[in-house]
């Protein structure tokens, strides 16, 4: 990660594990990182590796840059950055984010050996994965099973403790809930109303026309995005609104008109929800992270996915 904010002596620490597991025609091999903090130094500084690195966060508010793009993040956040793409992790204005991260590459190569749920799941990921999600129940119990242990018995349970938590990450970002029997990807419902909230997020969202667009019912519309994003419509509304406000924000445009940009016609409405999701007022953001250069000079990306 080459984060330069880590405490100096951090309250916990996980055990140096690296392990590889092998299923059908997909080698998995993962790595515990540490807990890190941004309060002495409030940047990682952009930096790119050759593997995965996953991070949950556990605590405070920061903004996670990868590729272009910007989102913001919270407590309960797992998020990804794609090996070889120049990504940065800071906590400016309020110092306070703390996480823990992984890192992980995956193998393809041909094998006889017949599929299983686990051999789904990589593919799946590999062929297409989201670079943020919301934790699905607490990620963060798998945590003190990854702590140093002395007894070789406790170090080979918590290598198993790392291929559980990494493959727990893994399919939320791929789309593919925990399900009782296996991984399940998610249904063509889910998939239609996040299509739908990626094109329409900036007017005003009614549950009914999410539902429409979905082919279900608004009830089941709820029950399925509880269950397979562990998240409500309104979150996962208010998500892609502050990712974008992000960027544009950084583009140089008014709060007033980002805020209209987003669907939110009443400035400090938009205002109390960008500092209840990234821990300070986007005047202040804009001040502290938006570019020098006049708005018409900037070459940024206008359009964050934050799905």
């Amino acid at each position: 990660m080459g984060i330069r904010g880590q405490n100096s002596r951090p309250p916990e620490r996980l055990a140096e594990i690296s392990a590889r597991w092998i299923f059908g025609r997909h080698t998995l091999e993962g790595r515990t990182g540490s807990y890190c903090t941004f309060d002495e130094q409030p940047t990682n500084s952009p930096h790119r590796h050759n593997h995965y690195e996953i991070c949950l966060v556990l605590s405070g508010h920061g903004i996670f840059y990868h590729g272009g793009a910007s989102h913001a993040l919270g407590p309960g956040v797992l998020f990804l950055a794609d090996p070889g793409v120049v990504h940065e992790i800071t906590s400016f204005e309020t110092r306070d984010l703390r996480l823990v991260f992984f890192s992980f590459s995956i193998e393809v190569t041909p094998s006889p050996i017949a599929e299983s749920d686990e051999n789904r799941l990589l593919a799946a990921f590999l062929r297409e994965h989201r670079l943020i999600s919301r934790a699905v129940g607490d990620l963060a119990d798998y945590l003190p099973l990854l702590r140093p242990r002395a007894l070789p018995r406790a170090n080979q349970s918590a290598r198993v403790a790392l291929l559980e938590t990494l493959l727990a990450m893994i399919s939320l970002l791929a789309g593919i809930g925990p399900e009782a029997g296996g991984a399940t990807e998610r249904p063509g419902a889910v998939r239609k109303a996040l299509d739908w909230l990626d094109l329409h997020f900036r007017g005003k969202v009614r549950e009914a026309e999410v539902a429409r667009a979905a082919a279900v019912s608004e009830r089941t519309l709820r029950r399925l995005l509880r269950r397979h994003c562990g998240q409500s419509l309104a979150t996962l509304v208010n998500e892609r609104r502050i990712g974008h406000a992000v960027h544009r924000l950084l583009m140089g445009f008014t709060v007033g008109q980002v805020a209209r940009e987003v669907g939110i016609e009443d400035p400090g409405q938009f205002s109390r929800l960008f500092k209840r999701h990234l821990g300070c007022p986007p005047k202040v953001f804009q001040g502290a992270h938006a570019p020098t250069v006049p708005r018409t000079e900037w070459s940024g990306d206008s359009s964050v996915r934050v799905s």
